[in-house]
């Protein structure tokens, strides 16, 4: 059978709600793709700026770069986006 191609959410879209298990929780939408965001194919949030998940592929985030993010705990990823527009510090201490 043929696969079917990815759906693209509205560009504000933060979260979905699953059609399909309405009680489980929401499905993240990549902020530079607007497809959904799995957790099983490697996104990193943008914690200091628009809250969105991003593919790590479409930020150009190699493998190594996001095990190094997820394993460190003072560590905080900020969009190209928001570190252009909203003047957020190259590195900043998570409080």
């Amino acid at each position: 059978p043929p696969q079917m191609m990815p759906r693209t959410y509205p560009p504000h879209t933060h979260h979905i709600n699953n059609p399909q298990n309405p009680n489980s929780s929401s499905i993240a939408i990549c902020g530079s793709c607007h497809k959904e965001a799995q957790d099983t194919e490697g996104t990193v949030l943008c914690e200091s700026g628009c809250n969105f998940f991003y593919h790590r592929t479409c930020v150009g985030l190699t493998e190594h770069a996001l095990k190094m993010l997820i394993h460190e705990n003072y560590a905080e990823w900020v969009c190209d986006k928001c570190f252009a527009e909203k003047h957020v510090p190259p590195v900043k201490l998570k409080s």
